[in-house]
């Protein structure tokens, strides 16, 4: 979620949620935390006169939401929550009332105020270690890419309640840029036109070339954004490790990730097949990936969006293997015990191949992902067999945020791989698998029979962020595809899930997306939540 300024409720709070074995210290903790604050609040960077704080939580029993310290820490004391925060609770605060707030610590008026004290461990400004989220600056730096001499990174611009601290933040943006401490980023992508000839039905037909050059930066972006809606976050060039210090210590951040590159398992090559498949009147998937490249099935193309990498960037083999997956898994896969569901596509070419140096700005590929959904309102299964390596398996990710922004703004249903295993060590699910709105589809093997069996070793598993139960669903990882060829990955499932998601849709009155992931979720086997396998697999056959 993005952090914005406003307080979750928290209810049922009485005598009975008082700690009172910790209450006094707590009480003599959290008042001289307050003091020290109001007495070093020069030092801390504020806006209008406004900070954030951080107040972390009694992990052992002071997590829950009715624990929310709300009461505490209320406009009344000069405080409002902004959003969960690792352990705790991001705060907005009026420095000048911080000696208000340790008077009411002192003092609780009521049982609700006491039960905060006595479940809140701490209170701290809100450091440049946090904003890192608890990365050194090292490891920070070392993960982002280069790129012309600087290091790429996407800023979160802390949110603040009031007008006045929102354009004093973006003052001092436009300060960090003027002194090249954030240096723009412009995309290396460009939109192109599809293939010449006669468009496809619903397709948008345009020749023009969208130039990087006339597009905004990064900074921009994020700024007008901000101006807006209170929420902004872009891609920027840091050059130097000491600039990237004083970015998080300018307090202008609530966050700063690397940028990750989309990536994708390429399966390997054969020849095409001759047969067409008839699917005139089958639902459509939208397929986020490499692009379809299989003369042989564009009868199965119901629409083609403008290309966000070029022929020569994309992932050509591995868009086409997806592509024929979603189209006709089960023809492909007469081994394994399939329902017959076959699926027009829509493409949207938009994941570069490994060995290109395409770099791909996440924000700018929401930007074509909504523009296309817009454009095929219809379309409400959206395939995306690409993952991103996890910058924090505590935080949800840029991708994985936006695309369930996506998701809840057009009422469409992404499909995701959990990502696969790799030599980096990750064992948690790779963005956007960490998408809450998404079906996240994780890897299993095949039984002698041809139906579901135990884990893939080669698939990522759960859980999520926070704990998030991902991924929520497995099917087979291995499979064969295209040319006949037969690869192993967290990428070939997904397509399965998104099929039958698409003809789940089709065949329901008032479908929503959260009822068709509700329903394949409660169409598979497990009867408890498995951190490779998530719920097991819907309409599961041939277990042993």
């Amino acid at each position: 979620m993005d952090p914005k300024p406003e307080s979750p409720s928290a209810r049922g709070k009485g005598q009975r949620s008082v700690v009172v074995a910790r209450l006094p210290t707590q009480q003599r903790v959290l008042a001289a935390s307050a003091r020290s604050l109001f007495s070093s609040r020069s030092d801390l960077p504020s806006f209008a006169g406004t900070a954030h704080l951080v107040v972390r939580m009694f992990a052992e029993d002071s997590l829950a939401p009715t624990h929310t310290p709300d009461d505490l820490f209320s406009p009344v004391n000069g405080c409002r929550l902004v959003a969960p925060y690792h352990g705790g609770y991001l705060i907005e605060a009026d420095l000048e009332q911080l000696g208000r707030l340790a008077r009411a610590i002192d003092n609780p008026v009521n049982y609700p105020v006491q039960a905060d004290i006595s479940r809140v461990e701490s209170l701290t400004p809100f450091s440049p270690a946090d904003r890192a989220r608890g990365q050194s600056i090292d490891d920070l730096w070392q993960s982002a890419p280069e790129e012309d001499g600087a290091r790429l990174f996407v800023v979160w611009l802390a949110p603040f309640r009031t007008r006045q601290a929102r354009e004093l933040l973006l003052e001092r943006v436009e300060l960090l840029s003027q002194q090249q401490i954030l240096l723009p980023t412009f995309p290396h992508t460009r939109l192109l036109s599809g293939p010449t000839g006669p468009a496809l039905p619903g397709s948008v037909d345009s020749s023009r070339e969208v130039a990087s050059a006339q597009r905004q930066s990064g900074i921009a972006r994020a700024m007008r954004n901000y101006r807006n809606t209170g929420v902004g976050r872009g891609t920027v060039r840091i050059a130097t490790r000491e600039a990237l210090f004083e970015l998080l210590a300018s307090g202008a951040s609530y966050r700063i990730d690397p940028v990750r590159p989309i990536r994708v398992a390429a399966p390997g090559e054969g020849a095409h097949p001759t047969t067409p498949v008839n699917v005139a009147d089958a639902p459509i998937v939208g397929v986020v990936d490499g692009g379809l490249h299989a003369p042989s099935y564009a009868g199965a193309e119901a629409w083609r969006a403008r290309k966000f990498v070029t022929d020569a960037q994309a992932d050509r083999v591995h868009g086409s293997a997806i592509s024929s997956l979603v189209i006709q898994g089960d023809a492909w896969n007469t081994n394994r015990v399939l329902p017959d569901l076959d699926c027009r596509i829509g493409t949207v070419q938009a994941v570069p191949a490994r060995n290109t140096n395409a770099r791909i700005d996440e924000l700018d590929l929401i930007d074509h992902l909504a523009d296309v959904m817009r454009t095929h309102p219809d379309t409400k299964v959206w395939n995306i067999s690409a993952n991103q390596p996890g910058a924090s398996p505590d935080a949800v990710s840029l991708l994985g945020h936006e695309l369930a922004t996506l998701s809840r703004h057009f009422g469409v249903l992404p499909v995701v791989s959990v990502g696969n295993v790799s030599p980096s060590g990750t064992t948690r699910p790779e963005p956007p698998a960490d998408c809450e709105a998404a079906i996240v589809v994780g890897g299993r093997q095949a039984n002698a029979s041809g139906g579901p069996a135990g884990p893939c070793p080669n698939c990522l598993g759960g859980p999520g962020p926070d704990g998030m139960l991902k991924p929520d669903v497995s099917w087979f990882s291995e499979l064969r595809m295209i040319g006949g060829v037969t690869d192993t990955g967290s990428s070939y499932p997904t397509t399965l899930v998104s099929s039958l998601a698409a003809h789940t849709f089709a065949n329901l009155r008032n479908p929503t997306p959260d009822l068709v992931k509700a329903l394949l979720v409660s169409a598979s086997e497990l009867d408890e939540h498995h951190p490779q396998l998530g719920w097991g697999t819907p309409l599961c056959f041939g277990m042993e």
